[in-house]
């Protein structure tokens, strides 16, 4: 983000340079990481360097208008490059400041002419240059803008849909996006072209392997009639850890990226629904045997995925837990969370330290697997809860009755079905099992706006053997999607065996390398109650 907020500023300094005293060159500047090195994520962005299929881990190969290298990559969550790499690729010369930034240096440039045209895909718009330039792509709308560090063409340009903005060392192609299109960007060498291609069919693909067993792919395409730009992790479960991200408390909600970073994820999405007034789980979580959180009281089994050592199983949940007091079983409807329904609220340590007690509740409090005190909180009124032990909230008489009948030392045991080691993350609805579309958004009892069109989207899926985390964008040219369409688009393009929804909207995000992959940098990233990440082992 520091990075682009350099180029911004450089660029207005240009633009206000207009009508005075010619500024220096504006050269990008990137931050450096440990070892001098350059992340491959602001190269791409920030630069205009083309990252392109790279089938093997640790080669990049990386294409700058006539010129192509293979990058050798330093793996790891972030992906990282020599700088010298980088000047053999463009022939810039770098510019050293201090040790956390290096700033890139070209023989200045000139846009010779700017075209647009039609083709049998779509629409075309070919910038040509006098010589290779840096340059940045900006979503702006449904179009696109061009930073291309280069002065502007001798002539004035008349293309529909195009508007250049000239400065004396930058200049900005702002192009209209086409109806129902989706943008591939390349550069191509002698002349030294931009060339920007809007697409109404096919489908663009680039894939990367980001590590052994794990492989990064973008894609776009056209899908029911409207653009959709996808990001997906494709992971070998025998070689790739899946895991549950969440803050340090369950009743805390952060970024997804901030989740990803402190856990060190290769990669990650959102997971399931929450409530962000009361940041409690809408879901059943368990992670590696141990239960997070229960399904929602009242609702009937939606769809979960559970894993364990390398496989895992999607199907719809059946979920229930019991406190065993000596002898009475008493229901638990919620578990680290207050919509209990007619059960008790059970909180556990990864609740927090603290949960509210309130006036018509009786409160029991367990330590080291047996009872120690019932509370009946007069007001608001906040309780500890044992590192070791467990929080009991009654609201309904009955229950509230039973506990005060309980004496002091009573055995108290937490029973959650299904039982297991694995991990489980509920959500929903079921988009396909089995290699059929099982889209049942009513059954699940799911708001009829969960299913509404033109919405972001994330689930998880398998095919064959392999998982899969899927993002599909919603932002600029990017449309969303409805719930069907999204089963129909990870069963027919994807060949998905089986495939969950999670949680969408504002909540949807894709990180990967140390930075959100569905979105402008620096765009709102809406605090979540956790993630999905993946590690490799």
């Amino acid at each position: 983000m520091k990075s682009r907020l350099r180029l911004w500023l450089t660029w207005l300094c240009c633009l206000l340079a207009l009508g005075g005293g010619s500024p220096g060159m504006a050269a990008p500047t990137l931050d450096l990481s440990v070892g001098r090195r350059l992340d491959e994520f602001d190269i791409e962005r920030y630069l205009g360097i083309e990252l392109l299929d790279a089938p093997q881990p640790g080669v990049q190969p990386a294409r700058f208008f006539g010129s192509r290298l293979d990058l050798t990559v330093e793996g790891g969550p972030v992906r990282s490059v020599e700088p010298e790499q980088l000047k053999r690729l463009t022939g810039a010369a770098p510019r050293f400041i201090g040790t956390s930034q290096v700033q890139w240096l070209l023989p200045p440039a000139r846009i010779v002419a700017v075209r647009a045209s039609r083709s049998a895909e779509g629409e075309r718009l070919v910038v040509e240059l006098d010589r290779p330039a840096f340059y940045e792509m900006i979503p702006a709308g449904s179009g696109l803008q061009l930073i291309v560090q280069a002065a502007p063409p001798p002539q004035t340009i008349a293309a529909d849909g195009v508007q250049i903005t000239a400065g004396p060392e930058q200049t900005i192609v702002a192009a209209a996006g086409l109806p129902n299109a989706y943008p591939v960007l390349t550069t191509l060498g002698a002349p030294d072209r931009i060339v920007l291609d809007w697409r109404t069919a096919g489908r663009f693909e680039r894939a990367r392997a980001w590590g052994v067993g794990l492989v990064y792919r973008e894609v776009r395409l056209v899908w029911e009639g409207l653009p959709q730009q996808l990001h997906l992790l494709e992971f070998d479960p025998a070689r790739v850890r899946l895991a549950l991200l969440r803050p340090p408390s369950l009743g805390e909600l952060a970024p997804l990226s901030a989740l990803g970073r402190s856990q060190g994820a290769w990669g990650a999405v959102n997971g399931s629904f929450f409530n962000r007034n009361t940041h409690e789980a809408l879901g059943a979580l368990r992670s590696d045997g141990q239960w997070w959180t229960g399904a929602v009281a009242g609702l009937p089994p939606r769809g979960a995925v559970s894993w364990q050592d390398g496989r895992m199983d999607f199907d719809r949940l059946n979920w229930s837990a019991a406190i065993r007091l000596g002898a009475p079983t008493l229901p638990v409807g919620a578990l680290n969370g207050t919509a209990a329904g007619t059960g008790l609220s059970v909180f556990t340590p990864d609740w927090g330290s603290l949960c509210l007690a309130r006036a018509g509740e009786t409160v029991a409090i367990a330590r080291a697997g047996r009872l120690e005190s019932v509370v009946e909180p007069v007001t608001d009124q906040v309780v500890s809860l044992p590192p070791d032990g467990l929080v009991l909230v009654a609201r309904s008489e009955p229950l509230r009755t039973a506990l005060r009948a309980v004496a002091a030392g009573t055995p108290v045991v937490l029973d959650v079905q299904p039982s297991g080691s694995g991990s489980i993350l509920g959500a929903g609805p079921l988009l396909v099992q089995n290699g059929k579309l099982v889209l049942d958004a009513q059954g699940e009892r799911f708001r009829p706006d969960v299913r509404a069109p033109g919405v972001a989207r994330t689930a998880i899926a398998r095919r064959g053997s392999r998982g899969m985390l899927a993002v599909a964008a919603r932002s600029g040219w990017a449309a969303g999607l409805s719930l069907e369409s999204w089963g129909n688009l990870l069963l027919q393009q994807f060949q998905a065996d089986d495939a969950l929804n999670l949680d969408g909207g504002g909540s949807s995000g894709f990180y990967l390398g140390g930075h959100l992959r569905d979105r402008l940098e620096g765009s709102f990233e809406r605090p979540v109650h956790h993630g999905l990440g993946l590690w490799l082992k």
